[in-house]
C-alpha cells in the first residue's frame, strides 16, 4: 500500500530529527564500513525547507558506479546535466555522507547534501543547502531513498489517482490545479483555474515516464476544452507516488512551478 504525500513527509521529518549524524553513523558503524560505492545508483527524494511558508519539493540524483554524481533534478527546474555540470561526493567509514551537484554557468546553481546512510544502505537523510548565484535560495532537511532502478516507477502505481494542488509563476500568481490520472496515464477529468482539461483524446495516453528508476516525466502538454494548454517540461514524482511537481508553462499563467499532491487511496 502507498503512503499518502503527508505520512511519506512526516517519515521523512522523523528520520532527519531523529538523532544527528553522528548519532546515525553511530547506529550504521556496527555494520561493515561504508564507501563512496554505497552511493551509487538512482536517488529519489524530497527536500523540507525550514522555512515554513516553503514547501516541500521532490529531487532525484544519479550516481555512477564510483559514487560520483552524474545528474540532478528538482522540481523547481534545476537540472544538473552530465559532462556540463559538476559533482562531488564523500563517505566517510561511518556513513556520513557529503555529495554536492554544481552548475558553473548559468544560474550557478549548487545543491549540497550533508547527511548519513541508514543501516540497510537504502536511505540517506540530513541537511540541505540550495544556491543560486551564491547565494542561499532554500535550506532544511531532506531524504534520499534508493531506486531498484528501471520500472521502479510505474504510471499505474505512482500516478493513477486524483490530484490536487496549485501552479505558480514568477509574479506569485497562481491557479488551483485538479487532475485524475487512470492507469494508463490519459486525463479523466481536470482543470487549472477555469481552465476544464480535455478527457482523453489528446490527453490520451500522456502521463508516461522518461526515466522510470528516477521518477522523471517530461514535456507533457494537457490541452483544455477552450484550447488553452499547460505544458510541465519535467515532471518528478517522489518515491510514494504521493507528491509531484515541476515546472512548465500555461497560456495564461506563462512560467511557472506546479505542485500536486495525490488524495489517498
Amino acid at each position: 500500500m502507498l503512503r499518502s504525500a503527508s505520512a511519506f513527509l512526516i517519515l521523512l521529518l522523523a528520520a532527519c530529527h531523529g538523532g544527528n549524524a553522528s548519532t546515525a553513523s553511530g547506529s550504521a558503524s556496527a555494520a561493515a564500513s561504508f564507501s563512496p560505492l554505497d552511493l551509487a545508483g538512482d536517488w529519489t527524494g524530497i527536500l523540507a525547507p525550514t522555512n515554513p511558508l516553503k514547501e516541500t519539493l521532490n529531487f532525484c540524483v544519479r550516481v555512477d558506479p564510483a559514487g560520483l554524481p552524474l545528474m540532478g533534478v528538482t522540481a523547481l527546474g534545476h537540472e544538473w546535466i552530465p559532462g556540463q555540470d559538476l559533482g562531488t561526493a564523500a563517505v566517510s567509514p561511518k556513513g556520513l555522507v557529503f555529495l554536492q551537484l554544481l552548475q558553473p554557468a548559468g544560474e550557478q546553481v549548487v545543491l549540497e547534501l550533508d547527511g548519513s546512510f541508514d543501516r540497510a544502505r537504502t536511505r540517506v537523510t540530513g541537511s540541505y543547502r540550495l544556491f543560486e548565484h551564491g547565494t542561499i535560495r532554500s535550506s532544511g532537511r531532506f531524504g534520499l531513498w534508493l531506486s531498484s532502478g528501471p520500472g521502479h516507477f510505474s504510471v499505474a502505481t505512482h500516478l493513477a489517482g486524483k490530484w490536487e494542488g496549485s501552479g505558480y509563476n514568477r509574479h506569485d500568481r497562481w491557479r488551483g490545479i485538479r487532475a485524475e490520472i487512470d492507469a494508463d496515464g490519459s486525463v479523466l477529468s481536470g482543470d487549472i483555474g477555469a481552465h476544464q482539461w480535455e478527457a482523453g483524446g489528446t490527453n490520451h495516453g500522456i502521463f508516461a515516464f522518461d526515466d522510470s528508476a528516477l521518477g522523471i516525466l517530461r514535456n507533457v502538454t494537457i490541452q483544455a476544452t477552450n484550447g488553452e494548454s499547460t505544458t510541465f517540461r519535467v515532471i518528478l514524482v517522489d518515491d510514494a507516488g504521493g507528491l509531484m511537481g515541476g515546472p512548465g508553462v500555461d497560456t495564461t499563467l506563462g512560467a511557472g512551478v506546479g505542485r500536486l499532491v495525490r488524495s489517498p487511496l
